[in-house]
């Protein structure tokens, strides 16, 4: 039974084979060539903030080399613009960092590793945005410093350029901080200690809010947009600040510390009020605006004020500083309105 069943496989095999009908010799798939990457290695540093006056913590906290959670990063040679930028995260605890993408150089053709690439690295950058735009002075990065005080943050940027035949693949940047950070100290002068002063609310007025940042020359244009910022505000169980006149307090009513609040602003040249124009005049002058109530300290009739008070504030305000700013309130500096000084608007 076996042997007639192997001669009927033969038989019908040779009954549907012909000359016409051999079998296509099946030829070696090819796999299609990989295209060859060369690796993109990256390190970071940090030049710190130049302190004039105490060290600190800023609303939103200085960004350090330690705390640094990710930066993002564009690059340009030629003509060419990357169309998306990088987002760059630590590489676990190696020191080196990886790219959300790719983790190559971006040119890959042989021929162009001799070409240079330049790289612009930012700690922040706008939502749907490249890191930088481009205009004839070069790349910049547009920054707006937020006006709610939990929503600003430090602003850190780095620019490398070099080829992969030099680097081997392997960039480091080192940022720098290129905002301004103010941390406000506050008491009242000695010719007020006969009154008590209780402030609810403290501002700085007519500060320009928005800039642009040039990586070439490393230099501001500040916008003509100015605003206003809340340095303290008594609500909700916040309370009052009542000053003293023997040592000044940060704003956030005790003691001078590393919690006292600071506030990042665009490095520009503050021009202070001249006390002579109208404050609603004054739209191009500086200062700050305190809500307070001043009481005269006595039982019968005392003299009292209660309402805006405007001290003519004006400062160089200059990149990658941390300045320590004193607010000391007294009869001399404190304003209703132009040539009205508090003192002679009292209330009784």
């Amino acid at each position: 039974m076996r042997k007639n069943v192997i001669l009927l496989g033969l038989l019908l095999f040779a009954a549907c084979s012909s000359d016409d009908d051999e079998p296509t010799t099946q030829q070696p798939t090819q796999q299609p060539a990989q295209e060859k990457t060369y690796p993109l290695t990256i390190s970071v540093s940090e030049n710190p903030m130049v302190y004039d006056g105490d060290d600190g913590t800023t609303r939103a906290a200085i960004i350090t080399k330690t705390t640094f959670a990710k930066f993002y990063l564009d690059y340009t040679y030629d003509e060419f613009v990357s169309s998306s930028p990088y987002e760059v995260t630590p590489n676990g605890t190696t020191g080196t960092w990886v790219t959300s993408t790719s983790n190559s150089w971006p040119i890959t053709e042989t021929e162009d590793l001799g070409k240079e690439v330049t790289w612009y690295a930012s700690s922040y950058i706008e939502t749907g945005k490249s890191v930088f735009n481009k205009d004839g002075n070069g790349p910049y990065l547009s920054f707006v410093v937020e006006e709610l005080a939990t929503d600003q943050k430090d602003l850190l940027v780095a620019k490398n350029a070099d080829n992969y035949n030099h680097c081997k693949g392997h960039l480091h940047f080192t940022f720098d901080h290129v905002t301004t950070a103010l941390h406000f100290y506050v008491k009242k002068a000695t010719n007020l200690d006969g009154y008590t002063l209780d402030i609810s609310d403290i501002k700085l007025c007519n500060v320009v809010k928005s800039g642009n940042y040039y990586f070439n020359s490393s230099q501001w244009v500040p916008s003509n947009t100015r605003t206003q910022y809340s340095l303290f505000k008594a609500e909700n169980e916040v309370p009052h600040i009542i000053l003293g006149s023997n040592e000044y307090i940060g704003l956030n009513g005790t003691a001078v510390s590393d919690t006292d609040p600071y506030l990042f602003l665009i490095p520009q040249t503050l021009t202070k009020w001249d006390h002579t124009t109208a404050i609603a005049s004054a739209t191009n002058q500086s200062y700050i605006m305190i809500e307070c109530t001043i009481t005269e300290n006595i039982d019968t009739d005392p003299k009292s004020y209660s309402g805006f008070a405007y001290i003519p504030f004006g400062a160089n305000l200059m990149t990658g500083y941390l300045h320590d700013v004193y607010i000391n309130i007294g009869l001399s500096s404190l304003y209703k309105d132009a040539n009205q000084l508090v003192s002679n608007n009292w209330q009784q």
